[in-house]
């Protein structure tokens, strides 16, 4: 392995729902990523495995075009829509309600799992249940080049939301330290009602 690296697949997914979004949106993130990247997201095939750097790219043109608030919408509906999808975490979703079921946030001990099969060599991801309503995702790490601002940290607040939301859930998550110079992300997730 290069370094860290990202599924094509889950990177393609992101670029679909990029497609989505209104033309000029659309056009001001190719315009702000790498042609390089750009190339290498595009000719992929969805197994194969991009570096991380070609994920971030886009991550961070998108975030950038869309702003702190619709960047975590986008990604919460991003993260549904994956839920739903075999080939990418709709096997493993359905997997984690029948483990853990949908009436506790016990169902975020699915993610570090899933998450092997999208980003590797990116560090580490864990849940701490913190009683039934309160859990801790920590994701100690990440490359700090990538921890910088608040891209990839807004891309897990919008994901864990739409997690929870998918399993039927109202949370409520918020990013409780963040450590850019070590690559750590602590998130508290809480149910809210």
């Amino acid at each position: 392995m290069a370094g860290p690296e990202c599924r094509a697949a889950w990177t393609q997914h992101v670029w679909k729902g990029i497609a989505m979004l209104p033309d000029s949106t659309v056009g001001e993130i190719r315009a702000s990523m790498r042609r390089e990247h750009l190339k290498d997201l595009e000719a992929s095939l969805p197994i194969r495995w991009l570096p991380l750097a070609v994920h971030m790219d886009l991550l961070e043109a998108a975030y950038g075009a869309l702003g702190d608030t619709r960047y975590q919408q986008f990604w919460r509906d991003r993260t549904m829509t994956s839920l739903q999808n075999p080939l990418l975490f709709g096997k493993a979703f359905k997997m984690a309600l029948k483990t853990f079921g949908k009436s506790s946030l016990g169902i975020l001990r699915g993610v570090p799992v899933s998450m092997r099969y999208a980003i590797r060599g990116s560090g580490e991801l864990r849940v701490e249940l913190e009683g039934m309503d309160q859990a801790r995702f920590i994701h100690d790490g990440f490359p700090p080049k990538h921890s910088e601002g608040l891209t990839w940290a807004s891309s897990w607040l919008g994901a864990l939301e739409g997690v929870m939301s998918a399993a039927d859930q109202k949370v409520r998550v918020t990013l409780d330290k963040h450590e850019p110079a070590h690559g750590y992300f602590e998130y508290l997730v809480e149910a809210a009602g």
